[in-house]
C-alpha cells in the first residue's frame, strides 16, 4: 500500500511459459550497462532503444511496468538486483517506481538507464532519452521522453495511504487522521460493523488529498497534450478503482454491498485519460486484476495482510494513458507473484488475469502491472492535442 504499510513480497520460480506471446521479451541483457545519467535537470541523448523493440516500418513498441518497490527493496535479499532482474526479465522499456528512493539510482545502474526521481519516493527510469523533468504537485515525478522522435510525458505518482477507505467496508479502520474522524476509524482495527455508506466512504476518501493530486496530474496532461505530447502513468494510488466496486461486484470480496465511485480515478477518467487494465480487461469480475496484497514466501503472510478477517484485495497499482491516434494499447497483464494474501494466508487467484511470475526473487508487497503499447513513429500529432476529453463526452463514460 505504502510507506507505513507494514509488509508485502513473493519469490515465485515459473516457467518462463508464463510469458504471453503478446508481451515482448529482451533478446540480450542490458544489466550492467552504462551508467545513467542523473536528470535532475534535462540532460544530453543516450544510446537509442534496443533494436528489438523496432516493428514494422514507422511503428515501435512501448512496454511500461509500475512496480511499488516495499521500502526501497529492502524488504528481500537485495532488493534492488531482484527488482532489476525481475524488470528485464518483463521487457519493459519505461518503469514507474514507488517507494524507491535510494533504490532507484542502484535499480537504474543494474540496467544502464537513465532515472528521475524526487516527489515523494516515486520514480521514471527508462532506457529511452530523457528531454525534459519536472515535479508536479510534489507528487508525481515527471519524465519527457524521446521514444524513437515520439515526445512521451511520463509520471510516476504515489499517494497518500492514510484514509485508505476501502477498508471501511471490509470491517476495519482506515487509517485516518484528525479528531472529526470517528475514533475505530483513526486506526487500522477491527470496527463493530463494516461502513458501507457511500457518502460517508466519499468524504473520508477525500480527506486523503488523492483527489487534488488527480486533479494536478489531469491538468498537466491537458497541457502536455496541447503541446503535441503523449502522457503515460504508473502508480500506487493507494486507493480502489470507480471502475472496480460496481454493482456487479458489490456482493464479492467482503465488500459488503458497498458500491463506490472512488473519486482519484473517477478524476482522471473525466479528464480523458484511460485506465489501461480497464480498457484491456473491462468485467471486474472475471479479471479483478488485484494488485494488493501479493503473497510473499520470504514473510509469514499474517505479517503482509493488515485485516486478518476480511478479503482486503484491490487493485489499487495502475496505469493510465492518453487515448491518440498515435498509439494503441495491445496488451495488459499484471506482474508478480501468482497468490494474493487473504484474511492473513497466501490464496491462489481464481479469476482470469494473467499473471506474469518472473524467476527470480520478487522484491515487492505489491504486485506490478505492464502495459504495452504500439506507437506510430510517422504521424504527427493532432493539432487538437490528445483526443481523449472530447471523444469521452460523445462515447459517454469510461
Amino acid at each position: 500500500m505504502s510507506p507505513t504499510h507494514r509488509a508485502r513480497t513473493l519469490v515465485l520460480p515459473t516457467a518462463l511459459a508464463l510469458m504471453a506471446a503478446t508481451f515482448h521479451a529482451p533478446t540480450a541483457s542490458s544489466t550492467g550497462g552504462a551508467e545513467p545519467v542523473d536528470t535532475a535537470e534535462p540532460n544530453g541523448a543516450v544510446d537509442a532503444a534496443p533494436e528489438d523493440q523496432a516493428t514494422d516500418e514507422g511503428t515501435h513498441r512501448l512496454s511500461v511496468l509500475t512496480l511499488n518497490m516495499w521500502f526501497s527493496g529492502t524488504k528481500v535479499s537485495d532488493g534492488p538486483a531482484a527488482a532489476a532482474a525481475a524488470i528485464e526479465e518483463t521487457g519493459a522499456d519505461v518503469v514507474f517506481l514507488q517507494e524507491s528512493n535510494l533504490s532507484t539510482l542502484r535499480i537504474a545502474r543494474e540496467l544502464g538507464w537513465e532515472h528521475h526521481g524526487l516527489a515523494r519516493s516515486a520514480a521514471v527510469i527508462t532506457k529511452y532519452p530523457i528531454l525534459e523533468t519536472d515535479i508536479v504537485e510534489n507528487t508525481w515525478t515527471k519524465a519527457v521522453l524521446d521514444v524513437e522522435g515520439v515526445e512521451v510525458a511520463a509520471y510516476s505518482g504515489h499517494l497518500e495511504y492514510r484514509f485508505y477507505a476501502n477498508y471501511l467496508p471490509r470491517g476495519y479502520g482506515a487509517g485516518a487522521v484528525g479528531l472529526q474522524w470517528p475514533r475505530d476509524w483513526r486506526s487500522w482495527d477491527l470496527l463493530e460493523e463494516p461502513i458501507t455508506d457511500t457518502d460517508s466512504l466519499l468524504e473520508l476518501n477525500a480527506a486523503s488529498g488523492r483527489l487534488g493530486d488527480a486533479a494536478a496530474l489531469a491538468a498537466d496532461v491537458a497541457e502536455e497534450g496541447e503541446n503535441g505530447r503523449l502522457a503515460v502513468i504508473g502508480g500506487d494510488f493507494n486507493e480502489a478503482s470507480a471502475q472496480d466496486w460496481t454493482e456487479e461486484t458489490a456482493e464479492l470480496f467482503d465488500r459488503h454491498g458497498a458500491v463506490v465511485p472512488w473519486q482519484t480515478t473517477q478524476t482522471l477518467l473525466e479528464s480523458g485519460l484511460s485506465d489501461a487494465y480497464r480498457e484491456a480487461h473491462p468485467d471486474p469480475a472475471t479479471h479483478p486484476g488485484f494488485t494488493w496484497p501479493a503473497a510473499n514466501p520470504v514473510h509469514d503472510p499474517a505479517e503482509i495482510s493488515w485485516t486478518h478477517e476480511a478479503d482486503e484485495r484491490d487493485r489499487i497499482d495502475y496505469v493510465f494513458y492518453s487515448p491518440d491516434e498515435r498509439w494503441d494499447l495491445e496488451e495488459v497483464r499484471v506482474v508478480g507473484p501468482q497468490d494474493s494474501v487473504v484474511e492473513g494466508q497466501a490464496a491462489a487467484e481464481q479469476g482470469e488475469d494473467e499473471i506474469f511470475t518472473p524467476s527470480g526473487t520478487w522484491p515487492s508487497d505489491h504486485k506490478a502491472v505492464q502495459a504495452e503499447f504500439m506507437i506510430s513513429t510517422e504521424q504527427a500529432p493532432d493539432s487538437e492535442g490528445t483526443e481523449g476529453a472530447q471523444d469521452d463526452e460523445e462515447a459517454g463514460a469510461h
